[in-house]
């Protein structure tokens, strides 16, 4: 075992060529320097289902523009299997220019080449003074649960 990327206060493993649907017993011991035939198992029963993970956690503007917003936030608690990818949905839903609101905005999809503790990206092309829901989710073998936030944008600085 070693400690968690994600959670440094928890040992991790990871536990491969699951079959999906099916339910696992999962028993561990815990050793130590005085104990190392180690103590009474514990044991967990749990059921493998590949697919939709928890939403993102702590998702956050961390900049905001006139014209940008960079979020970040933490990976999801559960995967639910391999992670591959962040999906970033992002809607105008108001404008100081109310003609011109509620344009279409590109879903952006962030790949995973690497674990890290926290994500970030920033959206570009945005409105002044506009107001967005962006929606942050994670996708396995299918998508998961969503995080949302509200952010609006700075108005135009002359």
């Amino acid at each position: 075992l070693k400690k968690c990327i994600y959670w440094p206060k928890f040992y991790c493993t990871t536990l491969e060529n699951l079959i999906p649907n099916d339910q696992y017993t999962i028993k561990m011991r815990a050793k130590s320097l005085d104990y190392p035939k180690g103590g009474w198992p514990a044991s967990i029963d749990s059921h493998f289902d590949d697919g939709l993970s928890e939403k993102p956690e702590n998702l956050s503007a961390t900049s905001i523009g006139s014209k940008h917003i960079t979020l970040e936030w933490n990976i999801p608690r559960i995967f639910n299997g391999v992670l591959k990818s962040f999906i970033i949905n992002t809607e105008e839903i108001s404008s100081e220019d109310n003609a011109k609101c509620c344009e279409n905005i590109p879903d952006i999809e962030i790949k995973i080449t690497k674990e890290i503790s926290y994500y970030n990206h920033t959206i570009y092309n945005l409105k002044p003074n506009s107001t967005y829901l962006i929606a942050v989710l994670s996708k396995t073998s299918s998508y998961g649960q969503t995080n949302k936030i509200y952010v609006t944008t700075i108005s135009n600085v002359d």
